[in-house]
């Protein structure tokens, strides 16, 4: 899409990052980085939007970071099998209830205020 990218290879899997639109963008999809913008948006989001109420965040902040946790259990599980090994039903049972981790910057000049929300059902 016109944008340099660099990508870390694991082997069975690649992260791409690069410089789209102002931002930096992460991705594991090949076309990621190039269809930045286009499509679904982040802001749309139920998940995102339940978390973003949740938790209080404002809608004008100097930057954010949203973790879709309940979606990145399985994502978790498929690199442990990757690594041929599954992870212990212990642990699967204590990320289970985990659904979202958004944190959030404010301020202005020499003074900033960050702060992180943890949504656990």
């Amino acid at each position: 899409g016109g944008h340099p990218v660099k990508t870390i290879n694991f082997g069975q899997f690649a992260v791409h990052y690069g410089g789209a639109g102002g931002k930096v963008v992460i991705t594991s999809g090949v076309d990621g980085i190039a269809d930045y913008g286009s499509g679904d948006h982040l802001l749309d989001s139920a998940d995102f939007k339940q978390a973003k109420d949740a938790a209080g965040m404002p809608d004008a902040n100097a930057g954010f970071m949203f973790l879709d946790l309940k979606n990145a259990l399985p994502l978790l599980e498929g690199f442990a099998g990757l690594a041929g090994e599954s992870l212990p039903s212990q642990v699967t049972e204590n990320l289970r209830p985990l659904r979202s981790f958004l944190a959030w910057s404010e301020g202005s000049g020499d003074s900033r205020t960050f702060d992180a929300f943890l949504e656990i059902k």
